[in-house]
């Protein structure tokens, strides 16, 4: 899933992709484009999902046998 929220008017636009390649990305950064008014500034803050979940497994601690 790719989003971006306007903190502005509460505006969301969102896509939802079964793959999250650079080409879907750039679709997603295309529709970004078409939405925001020409002349207005974008800012991304970018966040790789599969950081978070390894995280969370480590937090987990090691997987125990039943």
């Amino acid at each position: 899933m790719f989003a971006a929220f306007s903190i502005a008017d509460g505006a969301l636009i969102s896509e939802l992709h079964r793959r999250h390649r650079a080409t879907e990305f750039r679709k997603f950064l295309a529709a970004i484009d078409k939405a925001v008014p020409a002349g207005l500034d974008v800012h991304l803050a970018c966040d790789n999902n599969a950081t978070q979940h390894a995280r969370d497994q480590d937090l987990a601690g090691p997987p125990t046998r039943s």
